[in-house]
């Protein structure tokens, strides 16, 4: 009995070892060796596996550093982008969007929460000769009246260097986007200095029953500014300014309009019309205090003048603004 149930035994062993596929010791016969058919299937079969295990990202280990890992995984994730839908081809016709815009925002985002007192501290003295005559036209605001000169100045700055204008300069916090200056001057003020210096106030653009065109004493601008080597620039305000039609610098002269002024009927009280922001123009406004003396639309299709790109110097950099009354030397 004894021999028998350890044949058994035996046999239930090796069954059980051929049913798990061991088989120790054992060499193929050769109708158990692959054919070359059955290589060439499995061979491809292992390639294709192995390149799949390849591009799966590996997971992160203690001793593989973390930056060398996430690194690998993002240029693999940047590689297969296009295939897996995260990419899009653009074609070569459309222009990049960084091309597309400009290399400059469109006009300066002046600091609104900024008192008087900073304004004017940021934008600093004027850049003129004989500062000691100058005379205060506000406590704070940076305008000031040089009567032996025959001046009014004021410190601004460049808000705009590449968009159509209706300005050349605003009133701070109102039409910075169309001018190329913006000043933070009582209008009222302006218009009380040129006053002093002679000026004539003419009268606004009307446009009915028919156009008559702004008038009043001319008014030369000159702008004046540190470029980035420290040295002081001057420019006339038109060299500033291109003319849409001619591609030339504006050659119009500016003349002093005067604004006007309305009446609050509950207050009683008297407003100067060019604080709402129409300073000096360039397209024909009935409040502007400077308009120029010949017809200019404010409809975008028909601006006439653009900033002059080229001449103006970098977003922010404070602009001294010199205004001198033409006056007739024949009068006394």
């Amino acid at each position: 009995m004894e021999p028998l149930r350890t044949k058994q035994c035996v046999v239930l062993l090796v069954v059980f070892a051929l049913a798990l596929g061991i088989t120790p010791g054992c060499k193929p016969s050769a109708s158990d060796k692959p054919t070359t058919a059955e290589k060439k299937t499995e061979k491809k079969v292992d390639e294709k596996t192995t390149k799949t295990a390849e591009k799966q990202p590996q997971p992160l280990t203690s001793d593989q550093p973390r930056s060398q890992a996430e690194g690998a995984v993002s240029k693999q994730a940047v590689a297969e982008a296009p295939q897996v839908g995260l990419g899009k081809k653009t074609s070569p016709s459309t222009p990049d969007a960084a091309e597309a815009m400009p290399p400059e925002a469109e006009y300066d985002d002046i600091p609104r929460a900024e008192t008087p007192e900073e304004t004017a501290r940021r934008l600093g003295p004027p850049l003129v000769e004989h500062p000691q005559r100058l005379l205060r036209l506000d406590k704070v605001d940076s305008i000031w009246l040089d009567k032996p000169a025959g001046r009014l100045i004021m410190v601004g700055e460049v808000c705009q260097r590449r968009a159509p204008l209706e300005m050349f300069v605003c009133l701070w916090h109102t039409k910075e986007h169309e001018s190329v200056l913006t000043v933070r001057v009582p209008a009222h003020a302006a218009h009380a200095g040129l006053l002093a210096l002679g000026a004539k106030a003419g009268g606004p653009v009307q446009f009915m029953p028919k156009y008559i065109p702004a008038s009043g004493s001319v008014i030369d601008i000159d702008v004046i500014w540190k470029d980035s080597s420290g040295k002081i620039q001057k420019k006339r305000g038109q060299e500033w300014i291109r003319n849409v039609r001619t591609k030339k610098p504006m050659e119009f002269d500016w003349v002093f309009a005067g604004s006007g002024f309305w009446t609050d009927q509950r207050t009683g009280r008297r407003h100067y019309q060019a604080e709402s922001g129409d300073f000096i123009c360039v397209s024909n406004f009935p409040t502007a205090m400077l308009d120029l003396p010949v017809k200019s639309t404010q409809q975008n299709e028909g601006l006439m003048f653009m900033a002059l790109t080229e001449n103006i110097p970098p977003l922010g950099t404070p602009v001294t603004i010199v205004l001198k009354p033409r006056l007739d030397k024949r009068r006394k």
